[in-house]
């Protein structure tokens, strides 16, 4: 058992918010792309493949084309083709299957460092 009391973790989980919120606070805006490099210009094309899009209007497409991790263009190999540059990377999905991912990022600040010193422990029903 940890030799922390649950006053100490409290303020250590406080102190710990603090900073990340005080630290994200300072992040700066990203920057736009150089005037050198046309919009038009994926960062990534994904070809050749079963892509599940979650769109009613366009269920179902055979490339996406991304740029700064957003979709440029959803349509067919030949449509993301058009926004292939120079220095895009292109991945041919071979007819796999893709969909998008569910990513649940979520944290409970003052619960966690508890659970992490042990301290915390859940009364059991008598």
């Amino acid at each position: 058992m940890s030799s922390l009391s649950y006053s100490a973790v409290m303020k250590l989980s406080f102190a710990v918010l603090g900073v990340l919120v005080l630290g994200f606070g300072g992040c700066k805006k990203a920057e736009q792309p150089s005037a050198d490099v046309p919009e038009a210009v994926a960062d990534a094309v994904y070809n050749n493949g079963k892509i599940y899009t979650v769109n009613g209007a366009q269920p179902w497409a055979e490339a996406v084309a991304v740029r700064d991790g957003r979709f440029l263009k959803v349509g067919t190999t030949e449509e993301v083709g058009a926004l292939v540059g120079e220095k895009t990377r292109v991945i041919d999905l071979e007819g796999r299957f893709v969909m998008p991912g569910i990513i649940d990022l979520h944290t409970h600040p003052f619960i966690t460092p508890m659970v992490w010193l042990h301290e915390f422990e859940p009364q059991r029903p008598r």
